[in-house]
């Protein structure tokens, strides 16, 4: 009886079959123990992050717990009352600090004549004239006396302003020369000799050339106004120009503050002009000639937020 099947057996063909199967299964099985490697990395990492993170917000709920039972303990029991009474001692600092700046301010804008003046006064008076008063008041400096010429009072400044650099010779100085007729001299014999050429004269002149800017700044907090700091006083040169480039702004004590008005020697800017300040941030004045005082008027960032908030 014959056996099913090819009478040759198994042939090549087959052979290579299994073969390359069985190659493919050993290069399919390679793959998915990779995957199932990097799976296993990717779980454990995964695993290894969430303990790290369960064992970091175990300690900050300690953390927490151990916080606010220090708020709840007698220490901070009366917390708010010591931030009110640090918070008005802090406005009571801010107003002493700006009195006394106010007070150190008033006496850095007095100019004091060096005592070599009266000296200098003394020897240069002209020989045919002399000096019946001066003053000295602030930085004007006046002399008054008599000559018997139209021109000693000139020869005087001459000698102060180019010579000595006493008077400033950016500020124009005053010469006022008036004419006295009828003046008699008695003479030893009795006689009286009438005079026709006798003067009067006034000089008023600048012993400075500087000018100052006294800046103190301002803030409206809960409807009360507040200095922020003490005044600060700056010298310029006669005909310079103050310029502030961050007026806009104005931090102090850890607190921003936003602009809200400009005070120039008592009296507040025009709302345009105050707008082209803001919109530059620069507050400038030009061709200083004299003592300007500026105030600048703040309100608190935070609380303009809140209210916009609402």
């Amino acid at each position: 009886m014959a056996l099913l099947g090819s009478s040759k057996g198994i042939s090549k063909k087959d052979i290579n079959f299994f073969e390359e199967y069985t190659a493919a299964a050993k290069k399919t099985a390679r793959y998915l123990a990779y995957f199932i490697f990097a799976a296993l990395v990717v779980i454990a990492i995964f695993v290894v992050w969430w303990f790290i993170a369960f064992l970091q917000n175990n300690a900050i709920k300690k953390d927490i717990t151990a916080m606010e039972e220090r708020l709840a303990s007698e220490e901070f029991k009366d917390v708010e009352i010591l931030a009110a009474q640090y918070e008005a001692d802090l406005t009571n600092k801010n107003q002493q600090l700006y009195a006394m700046s106010s007070m150190r301010n008033f006496v850095d804008r007095k100019t004091y004549a060096n005592p070599a003046l009266l000296d200098l006064l003394m020897d240069s008076i002209p020989t045919d004239a002399y000096i019946q008063a001066y003053e000295l008041n602030g930085d004007k400096f006046t002399i008054q006396g008599q000559s018997f010429t139209d021109y000693s009072a000139s020869n005087l400044v001459a000698i102060f302003q180019d010579e000595q650099n006493v008077f400033n010779s950016s500020i124009p100085t005053t010469i006022d020369v008036n004419r006295v007729n009828g003046v008699m001299v008695i003479n030893p014999d009795g006689t009286v000799d009438p005079i026709d050429c006798y003067y009067d004269f006034k000089i008023v002149g600048s012993l400075t050339n500087t000018v100052n800017v006294s800046i103190s700044s301002y803030a409206n907090i809960n409807g009360e106004i507040i200095a922020l700091g003490g005044v600060v006083n700056k010298q310029y040169s006669y005909g310079d120009s103050y310029i502030n480039d961050e007026v806009n702004t104005f931090t102090y004590n850890g607190t921003e503050y936003t602009l809200t008005g400009i005070r120039v020697n008592s009296a507040d800017l025009a709302p345009d002009a105050l707008s082209e300040i803001m919109s530059t941030g620069t507050h400038r004045i030009k061709n200083l000639t004299g003592d300007v005082s500026v105030t600048y008027y703040y309100s608190v960032v935070v609380a303009a937020e809140e209210e916009g908030e609402a």
